[in-house]
């Protein structure tokens, strides 16, 4: 029979299957209030309630503000400092998941899209303020907590869906429909020849609009989609590094390898084991 103790630890956002949380907080930042913040094994999100500050990531430098959200993927360290004459207050949480790359992705958020400046109204504050209150009040992330973080992604897609509703350009139709085709066809050994066809474009074209909408090429946008795929399969601790790579489009495994590492750091086996340290608790 399961004791209190049991209950509560079984209903800790960290168990939970779509997204665990790991963090949560709000700070009113002193103007001298200067991070560089530690890599993480898991995302993490930063939204501006007030104020004014500076997020720096990959040597890009982002000037925000309130109803600003900043991202700072896995593996991965960020500066941030808030204006010296009107320093911020934001809110943050921690997460991963087997889908936690989908909400974002929905979200058009990434490592070469952190930042989204799409939230003008309050509707984010209240979610942030329970997720962090709650928090606080039971000691650790709860399933209340994972609600709220829920409620704020619904939130983003909310608003990302009413701006989608404005008539895209050219270049960003066609970036929409090479993105579609990748993620239809990332299992296959598809080219970059073959996406530019798939749209009717030269590849020289497509890598240009490429770099200017997403600050990726074609071949690294693949590479980081199919990364993002292995991550997730993955954190099925049964499941081989071979069978992953073919699943994700390379026949060879010692490729697949080659390629995870340098996108993610790990090799392929020890990411699955570091992962399944995680999710025992140890």
């Amino acid at each position: 029979m399961e004791t209190t103790g049991d209950l509560r630890s079984s209903l800790r956002a960290e168990t939970a299957n779509d997204l665990r949380l790991y963090e949560a907080g709000k700070e009113k930042c002193s103007p001298a209030k200067d991070i560089l913040n530690d890599a993480k094994d898991y995302h993490l999100l930063h939204f501006v309630l007030s104020g004014k500050g500076v997020f720096v990531l990959d040597g890009r430098e982002y000037h925000l503000g309130k109803g600003d959200m900043f991202y700072i993927p896995p593996h991965k360290t960020a500066h941030y400092y808030p204006d010296k004459k009107e320093p911020w207050t934001y809110t943050w949480f921690g997460f991963d998941g087997p889908r936690a790359d989908v909400f974002l992705d929905v979200c058009g958020i990434s490592e070469s899209a952190p930042i989204y400046a799409k939230i003008r109204d309050n509707s984010m504050n209240d979610p942030l303020h329970e997720l962090v209150y709650n928090y606080n009040r039971a000691g650790y992330l709860d399933v209340r907590c994972l609600g709220y973080a829920y409620i704020v992604f619904a939130t983003m897609l909310d608003h990302s869906l009413d701006i989608a509703k404005r008539t895209l350009t050219p270049k960003e139709s066609h970036v929409k429909e090479a993105k579609e085709f990748i993620s239809n066809n990332f299992q296959f050994p598809i080219s970059v020849q073959e996406i530019a066809d798939s749209v009717n474009l030269t590849t020289n074209y497509l890598s240009n609009i490429f770099q200017e909408t997403l600050g990726l090429s074609p071949k690294q946008y693949l590479t980081k989609y199919r990364m993002d795929k292995a991550c997730m399969m993955l954190l099925d601790r049964k499941a081989k590094v071979k069978d992953v790579a073919a699943k994700v489009g390379y026949k060879n495994q010692l490729h697949f390898s080659g390629e995870f590492k340098k996108s993610v750091g790990l090799s392929p086996k020890h990411y699955q084991e570091k992962k399944a340290k995680r999710l025992k608790g140890d």
